[in-house]
């Protein structure tokens, strides 16, 4: 059991090194979908919509196992949950480096690998909310930029893998990979952690949380929340179209294959940049989250929309690897430290969760509506378009947080401390949000 001083500290520094290294590999796992894609499209020779179905599942689970990864992390440990998604993603990758079918291969690498990537997904990311809490947006920001590296490295690992063994000794050793999940989670400890208390004596006004009885559906009555899973999901659509169609858009602009692992390798630095400048920028109590949320996927929208309007050689598609990367990159960091302001660290697990599945959601419906639109109009372009509007639209829906009412079941409000005066309760304070 991890206590107080191993928050911001002690212990809780080994916790970010072994959660960056879980990142490196996610961020490795998740750009080889990109790859694999063209791999799998020359092999089984089938259309790009239904071929989209093996990285658009993966990528759905991926995100979308998180309400039930939140379940065993709050039934069991987070522990529990990450070593557990770690074994079933390293079965299903081995299980699929032996398809000879494209149905045995989404079942395999999309639905069994997608589903144990899925359960790691939510316990990389909340974890650092349980060991940080005044330097958690940094510690977030370096989490987010070792997955950066990632994609950074794993770009000329896989192609390298992929040139030299084929795409099937590929996935076996992504399945390698994957099985560090395992050790990772046996570096999370349960915490321990107590609650700042204050007695009511004295007669000012402040914020403090009064506890009603909750019901297990608490969260469908926060307007909040229904507004930042729509968000993670529409998000989710521009980005699983980048990831899996990108490569296939380059190479249609004729950008030669060797020049590949370059474009990741901008991608991934920017990122990893970006993560961590916005991690320290975040930090800061006076800079607002909900802002910087609203700005980077503003912009970053408005990349992907036009990109196939100046991205039609090797220097424009370097122009939009860079651009897109930087904002998307900085978009994500505010998102953990955000819930936690929004909903409270008790519920980090469980909002956190479904969010993920939203973004499952977006992450099966992107790549698959590009896949459709190539196969119609014969060109990737449509799909970036389309991509780029949904993110477009997720920016506008976090300009309504401030506009909504806190959720009726189990919500904070200002109260009079002299309506408790005469009582001695003790009562938990949270700060007011500044939203």
């Amino acid at each position: 059991m991890v206590t107080d001083k191993d928050i911001d500290g002690g212990w809780a520094w080994v916790v970010l090194a072994t959660t960056s290294l879980g990142m490196v590999i996610a961020g490795t796992v998740a750009i080889a979908t990109g790859f694999l894609q063209v791999e799998f499209l020359e092999h089984f020779s089938q259309s790009t919509g239904y071929t989209s179905l093996v990285s658009s599942m993966f990528l759905c689970l991926e995100l979308g196992m998180g309400p039930f990864s939140s379940v065993l992390c709050d039934m069991f440990s987070i522990r529990v949950a990450m070593v557990t998604g770690g074994v079933l993603m390293s079965l299903g990758l081995i299980i699929a480096s032996y398809t000879t079918d494209l149905l045995h291969l989404i079942l395999a690498f999309g639905v069994l690998g997608g589903a144990g990537f899925g359960l790691t997904y939510t316990p990389l990311n909340v974890i650092l909310g349980h060991y940080f809490t005044d330097r958690q947006p940094m510690a977030n920001g370096f989490s987010l930029a070792a997955c950066g590296s990632g994609l950074a490295l794993g770009a000329y690992f896989v192609i390298w893998f992929i040139d030299a063994y084929g795409w099937r000794m590929t996935v076996s050793a992504l399945a390698c990979c994957s099985l560090q999940f395992c050790v990772i989670g046996f570096s999370y400890f349960p915490t321990k952690r107590t609650p700042t208390t204050f007695c009511c004596k004295r007669r000012k006004r402040t914020r403090v949380e009064c506890r009603k009885p909750e019901t297990c559906l608490w969260f469908l009555k926060d307007a909040r929340w229904w507004i930042m899973c729509s968000n993670y999901g529409l998000l989710m659509i521009g980005y699983a179209i980048q990831i899996v169609h990108f490569p296939a858009y380059a190479e249609s602009v004729h950008v030669p294959h060797d020049l590949l692992p370059g474009l990741y390798t901008t991608y991934g630095v920017v990122i990893t940049i970006a993560r961590v400048l916005c991690g320290v920028l975040c930090n800061d109590n006076n800079v607002d989250l909900q802002m910087v949320f609203f700005s980077t996927q503003a912009l970053e929208g408005l990349v992907i929309v036009f990109m196939p309007l100046y991205a039609k050689d090797y220097v424009g598609i370097m122009t939009y690897q860079i651009l897109v990367s930087l904002f998307y990159g900085a978009s994500l960091v505010p998102l953990t430290p955000l819930v936690v302001r929004l909903f409270g660290v008790d519920k980090l697990s469980t909002v956190f969760g479904w969010i993920m599945l939203w973004g499952g959601a977006g992450s099966f419906a992107g790549p698959v509506i590009a896949g459709w639109l190539h196969d119609v109009t014969l060109s990737y372009s449509s799909g970036f378009h389309v991509g780029g509007l949904f993110v477009l639209v997720a920016a506008l829906l976090v300009l309504l947080i401030p506009g909504c009412k806190l959720g009726t079941s189990e919500s904070p409000h200002e109260v009079t401390m002299e309506t408790l005066v005469h009582t001695e309760q003790t009562v938990v304070i949270r700060p007011p949000l500044d939203l």
